[in-house]
This record gives structure tokens, C-alpha cells and sequence, in this order.
């Protein structure tokens, strides 16, 4: 899988934020309260979901009544785009009822049309059945 941009909508503080990657490995740096983790945790969101709420730092919801989420774009190993929007329930409905999350993954396919896939199908095929925990040891280099 090939990162390509990122929208994030909502998440923790960072709002209104497009990233376009467009080089093999990229890095992101910053001082301390740049949002490096927070756009860590909001990769990892988009993939695989938002935490509970007993991580809220990793859940990433913003501090006012805004939308929580964005977008993801990115290549499987063979070329095809995927794009995975996600965004949480409870924002919009303020109630405990709306609790999960909206979520919308498509991939391209023949003749340019788009077929919509769940998550189960993007863990097995986009991310080689990656569980969460794995991608958190293998990709999410931290301290």
C-alpha cells in the first residue's frame, strides 16, 4: 500500500488539513504539539477504525463540536486507488445512540468503475491482513 493524500476533517486539533505524499518514504517532523502523533493516530484511525474512549488521545475526537474524521487516498501493490472516508457517529448525533462509525471504502476497478468494499475486505486485500496491533509495532515507529 502507497500513501497518497490524506484529508483529515477532524481530528484532535488538527482540522482542515490536506496532505499529499508524493515521495517513497516520508517523514514528518515538527516541535512538540506539531501534530505528528496526531496524524499517526489519525492513519491508523482511518484504517482500522476509531479507539474507544478509553484512548482518547488516539480517537483523535475534536475538542469542540466539529466533524470527526476525513479521508484517506492511497495504491494497493498493484496499481489500484482506494479511497477510505470515515467519520464518527456520536459527533453528528449527540447522542449515544449514533455511537460508530460512517464508513465508505471504494476501489477502483475495470473501466473506471468503483465497487465499495468493508473492512474486513480492506484488511485482508489492501493491507495483507495487518491486524492493528501488528501495523502499530511495524509501521508506528515511536519512542
Amino acid at each position: 500500500m502507497r500513501l497518497e493524500r490524506m484529508n483529515i476533517q477532524g481530528f484532535g486539533a488538527v482540522r482542515d488539513k490536506s496532505l499529499t505524499i508524493e515521495a517513497p518514504v516520508t517523514v514528518l517532523y515538527g516541535p512538540n504539539e506539531a501534530g505528528k502523533s496526531t496524524v499517526l493516530y489519525f492513519i491508523r484511525a482511518m484504517l482500522y477504525g476509531f479507539p474507544g474512549k478509553g484512548s482518547p488521545a488516539e480517537r483523535g475526537a475534536p475538542a469542540d463540536e466539529g466533524i470527526h474524521g476525513g479521508e484517506l487516498r492511497f495504491l494497493d501493490e498493484e496499481g489500484v486507488p482506494w479511497v477510505i472516508k470515515r467519520y464518527s457517529r456520536s459527533r453528528e448525533t449527540g447522542s449515544a445512540a449514533g455511537k460508530g462509525d460512517r464508513l465508505h471504502i471504494h476501489k477502483q476497478i475495470a473501466n473506471g468503475m468503483v465497487m465499495e468494499l468493508g473492512q474486513q475486505e480492506l484488511e485482508q486485500y489492501a493491507l495483507g491482513g495487518v491486524s492493528r496491533d501488528m501495523f502499530r509495532q511495524l509501521f508506528a515507529i515511536s519512542l
